[in-house]
């Protein structure tokens, strides 16, 4: 169920368990202050205009004093806010209940100088008694409907004894209504019941709701738990088996090393053929490793340093596989970006990463560009290849991990651990990576990365 006050508002020193009374406390406030201004519009209309008979002046006596309660709710809410070092559930849950009380006195001064019973907007009370069974537990629900039907019929009886004046709403109702027992009955018989049918059925949905919430939540942690598990288990299988190929791969090296003519030629093939494989098992493991520390990871120590020097250092050391296909790099950084937060290393290995890529996919004789430009306290990054393409359905699976193209699977071989290691060195930060391609014509990997290590504004769609 989306209702308004459970939008996502900054809530600062708001312990999470408080955030949804906070946010309702606030709506409140804020939706209050229409109600003044519907109370004197409609009240200026009815007598003005509509010719309604109704207690104009008292009405916008009953509006001033609901105007001064708000600010007086608002300053208690702030009052709540401010003490950070005190569990705010309690006030919050005072403030909630006081504020509703309220307004259902506001709600029956309200009904009393247009028209008592007889006047329709008595179902307002109703609207109140759904809200409240939203956020508050069911006895304090049930507790601020009796007191709802307390002042109704308080009213009720008090007008029809003529203790206090009844004011009809005349060229709008019958008069005369507030003195028939029949309809007093009928009335508050329906008014009652229909009010406690409410609250027991909004309860007995907001209690269902909160369980599944719950349920969703501890299985969520149960599943959190598991996948950290499996991960701290990939991190050692994947460390061990890393250690036993670094020692394969020494052996070859030794035997590598050897001159030439010591090795029979047919043998020497089988050496080149397992010297290969275990590099590129070596890669797929070191990437594996890299990834499951990332996941496993709960520190973010950012520190400054210049993305241009990084950039500069990272193009230096792909040159020479660049020089291989006769690929020409061009770099392009804006003179307003140099110093960012952030993991420099993590930060080297992504552009290494996609840089590298946009290099091995790349035809020969083409051009790779790298751009970097400033948006929005953001850093831009964008890496453009003249390769084979994405095909439009594979586009948003070749950030998963394992994930390799169809193209890339015929041509080349690789981990599938690349773009997937990027995106969450790109997520760790903060920021958003996306790629643009077109079969035939390569692809645009971009990605942003927030000056301060944090993002908050989505980056433009170039």
């Amino acid at each position: 169920m989306q209702v308004p006050w459970r939008s996502d508002i900054p809530v600062n020193s708001i312990a999470p368990q408080s955030n949804k009374l906070y946010r309702f406390a606030l709506w409140l406030i804020r939706l209050r202050w229409l109600g003044v201004l519907g109370i004197v519009l409609v009240t200026f209309v009815s007598s003005r205009i509509l010719e309604i008979s109704v207690r104009e002046h008292s009405l916008y006596i009953v509006s001033a004093a609901f105007l001064m309660l708000n600010i007086l709710h608002r300053l208690w809410l702030m009052k709540i806010k401010r003490h950070k070092d005190r569990d705010p559930a309690r006030p919050l849950r005072l403030l909630t209940n006081f504020q509703i009380s309220t307004d259902f006195i506001v709600l029956t001064l309200l009904l009393h100088f247009s028209g008592g019973i007889e006047n329709p907007f008595i179902v307002y009370f109703i609207f109140h008694m759904i809200m409240a069974s939203i956020v508050l537990s069911p006895r304090e629900s049930y507790l601020q409907a009796g007191f709802a039907w307390s002042l109704v019929i308080l009213l009720a009886i008090l007008e029809y004894l003529g203790i206090i004046q009844h004011h009809p709403l005349e060229g709008f109702v019958t008069p005369g209504l507030f003195e028939s027992r029949i309809y007093l009955f009928g009335t508050g018989l329906v008014f009652i019941s229909t009010s406690f049918l409410v609250v027991y059925i909004t309860n007995s949905i907001v209690m269902q709701s909160r369980r599944h919430e719950e349920a969703y939540m501890k299985a969520n942690r149960e599943l959190e738990k598991k996948d950290e598990i499996k991960n701290e288990y990939v991190l050692r299988i994947t460390h061990d088996i890393k250690g036993h190929l670094a020692a394969i791969q020494s052996s070859l090296d030794v035997l590598h090393s050897k001159p030439e003519g010591t090795i029979r030629q047919d043998f020497k093939e089988f050496l080149d053929m397992a010297s290969m494989r275990t590099s590129t098992l070596i890669s797929f493991v070191k990437d594996l490793l890299y990834i499951t520390k990332l996941k496993l990871s709960n520190e973010f120590r950012t520190s400054h340093f210049s993305i241009r020097d990084s950039i500069q250092k990272t193009v230096a050391h792909l040159e020479l596989q660049a020089k291989k296909k006769s690929i020409r790099i061009h770099v392009d950084i804006d003179d307003s970006v140099d110093q960012i937060a952030g993991l420099q290393l993590s930060i080297e290995e992504l552009i290494t990463n996609l840089l590298g890529n946009a290099i091995q996919y790349s035809d020969h004789e083409s051009d790779v560009y790298l751009k970097v430009k400033a948006w929005n306290k953001q850093v831009l990054i964008e890496i453009q290849d003249h390769g084979q393409g994405i095909p439009a359905q594979e586009q948003e699976l070749v950030f998963e991990e394992f994930y390799r193209g169809s193209k890339t699977r015929a041509t080349s071989e690789g981990t599938g651990l690349g773009l997937a290691i990027s995106k969450k060195i790109v997520q760790t930060h903060g920021g958003r990576i996306w790629v643009e391609s077109s079969e035939g014509t390569g692809s645009k990997f971009c990605f942003t990365l927030p000056l301060n290590g944090t993002s908050t504004n989505d980056p433009p769609l170039t």
